[in-house]
């Protein structure tokens, strides 16, 4: 098998920048950035990405390598960290190839902030699920109940792309990680910090319902008096492509359309030549 050449990386296809946030966005969630550590479901994942036995096959299936998945195995690979970036960018890479396999220009015509996010995804819930993603919007979760859309929410965060969804699902685990690290700094906590931690985790996900529900209404009432405005799909313009070129964002398209279905995951790419979509007329910004 020919290795992977070390310079055929995602850096040649994101800049660094944004290629770094991406890892280390990935790494917070995983192990809070430590390499010698396991964990995951069961125990049977490894190292600063948790990456598991068969994301091990397809990174060393790259870089021309036998990443075994036995005891003593997992241990050389805790403690060494040059191996374990080395393998997280070619399991990337596996995924991206993936991607364009499944989705073709679905996935290719994306900007790269979301295409990384889609990425993210796709760590969690490996290229297939991220693909099944695209097409309907519904967000899986691994075997300890995490989202695969976390990881995307996690990604547009720290790429400055986050819409209220993202933003509501950052502050939500920010908050649960917090009392979850107080609990644990403190085995014998009283009955008064269980009272208190459940007040954090209500108050964190009403603050998630309410941001989902305010992204469906960021356009305030509706002018029934107005001349609407439209923008038309394309065989190569999607619903992203409008929603860019009109300044405004896919849940704002959303909310002027609520007849179509424009999800996030797969930025309206179902959607048939020819259908007009509103772009403004309707909404009452006063």
């Amino acid at each position: 098998m020919i290795p992977m050449k070390e310079n055929t990386k995602m850096s040649e296809l994101f800049s660094g920048d944004q290629f770094q946030l991406f890892l280390d966005a990935i790494a917070e969630i995983e192990s809070n950035g430590v390499y010698n550590i396991k964990g995951g479901s069961g125990n049977h994942y490894d190292g600063k990405y948790q990456l598991g036995r068969d994301a091990k096959i397809d990174a060393g299936r790259l870089l021309g390598l036998d990443l075994a998945h036995n005891e003593e195995a997992r241990e050389t690979f805790r403690q060494d960290p040059e191996l374990q970036e080395r393998a997280m960018r070619a399991l990337v890479m596996s995924n991206h190839k993936a991607l364009i396999n499944k989705q073709g220009d679905a996935y290719l015509n994306l900007p790269n902030e979301e295409k990384l996010a889609i990425l993210g995804y796709a760590h969690n819930q490996g290229a297939g699920g991220a693909s099944k993603w695209m097409r309907s919007g519904e967000s899986e979760s691994d075997g300890f109940g995490t989202k695969g859309s976390r990881y995307a929410s996690a990604i547009r965060y720290d790429l400055g792309t986050a819409g209220p969804e993202d933003y509501a699902s950052v502050a939500y685990h920010g908050t649960r990680n917090i009392a979850r690290e107080i609990k644990n700094m403190s085995p014998d906590i009283t009955k008064s910090f269980n009272t208190a931690y459940k007040n954090v985790s209500e108050s964190a996900s009403n603050m998630y319902d309410s941001a989902a529900e305010a992204a469906s209404g960021l356009f305030g009432g509706v002018d029934h008096n107005a001349t609407p405005e439209f923008d038309e799909i394309g065989p190569q313009r999607f619903a992203y492509h409008i929603a860019r070129d009109n300044n405004m964002t896919l849940d704002e398209l959303q909310s002027l359309n609520p007849e179509q279905e424009i999800t996030y995951g797969s930025q309206g790419t179902q959607m048939p030549a020819g259908l007009k979509l509103r772009v403004g007329g309707f909404e009452n910004l006063t």
